[in-house]
């Protein structure tokens, strides 16, 4: 079946090392809509850290954000899939006190929630939610990011193990995590999409890198992994690439979407 819809993650996939989107990759994706097949972005960035890259790359459907947690149409949000962090307080205490840097994403911004090096080098506002919030605040997406603390980070596995039946935790090995609310992931995602535009999931090109690719890569009619992918999401694709990042993104749209098998 002809490929009608591609979507590609960002970080580790369309995004070269040092977070650019090539020309030939751009070149690329307006050849897709001069041919009439359907691009945008699947990411675990929240909008306004995806925003510049929608409008390098010339994106103007909806983007899905945050796992899955919100879709963008520019600034407008067309759906959100929020949590409560109620029951996630003591996992996310335990990993406060070891020096962890803790992010949450909610309505459109992020915020650290631990001052460490981390948020202090990349300027995040940082707030530790009062009583109150713990009970109100309904966030997209959360991050673990231990750093040098990756032994006390093991140490809170079974922990997470203990709230697999409330949310969606995605680890990735010793160095980190990020949770969404239970159901919320880039496969579901992914199939609200295409069901949006009335595509079959035969129909669709699915390319990734790393764990939380993982379910997509499986659900989507053709799952590409680039060559820089972990073993995990290397396992899930239909094919794998012999470009990483941004080139193999190029690699696969033009193999599975243009017919060109030359890479």
């Amino acid at each position: 079946m002809p490929i009608r819809l591609v979507l590609t993650d960002l970080d580790g996939t369309l995004l070269d090392p040092e977070r650019h989107i090539s020309g030939e990759a751009v070149e690329t994706i307006a050849e897709l809509g001069r041919r009439g097949i359907l691009f945008t972005f699947i990411t675990g960035r929240p909008w306004y850290a995806a925003e510049r890259f929608a409008v390098r790359a010339g994106v103007e459907l909806p983007i899905i954000t945050c796992n899955g947690g919100a879709l963008h149409q520019g600034a407008k949000v067309l759906e959100r899939h929020s949590m409560s962090i109620l029951a996630l307080r003591p996992l996310f205490e335990r990993a406060a006190e070891a020096g962890m840097t803790l992010l949450c994403s909610a309505e459109g911004r992020e915020f650290g929630m631990t001052d460490t090096g981390w948020t202090r080098q990349r300027d995040y506002t940082v707030h530790w939610p009062t009583d109150r919030e713990w009970e109100e605040l309904r966030a997209d997406k959360l991050n673990i990011i231990p750093g040098e603390h990756s032994a006390a980070f093991r140490g809170l596995f079974p922990v997470m193990d203990a709230l697999a039946e409330q949310y969606e935790i995605v680890r990735y090995g010793d160095t980190g995590c990020e949770i969404t609310a239970k159901g919320v992931h880039k496969a579901a995602a992914l199939a609200r999409y295409a069901g949006r535009f009335q595509i079959p999931l035969e129909d669709v090109l699915a390319i990734g890198d790393n764990e939380n690719d993982v379910q997509m890569l499986q659900l989507a009619g053709t799952g590409a992994a680039v060559a820089n992918a972990t073993p995990a999401a290397k396992a899930a694709a239909d094919y794998i690439c012999t470009r990483e990042n941004t080139g193999g993104v190029v690699e696969a749209v033009r193999r599975f979407c243009f017919g060109e098998v030359g890479e």
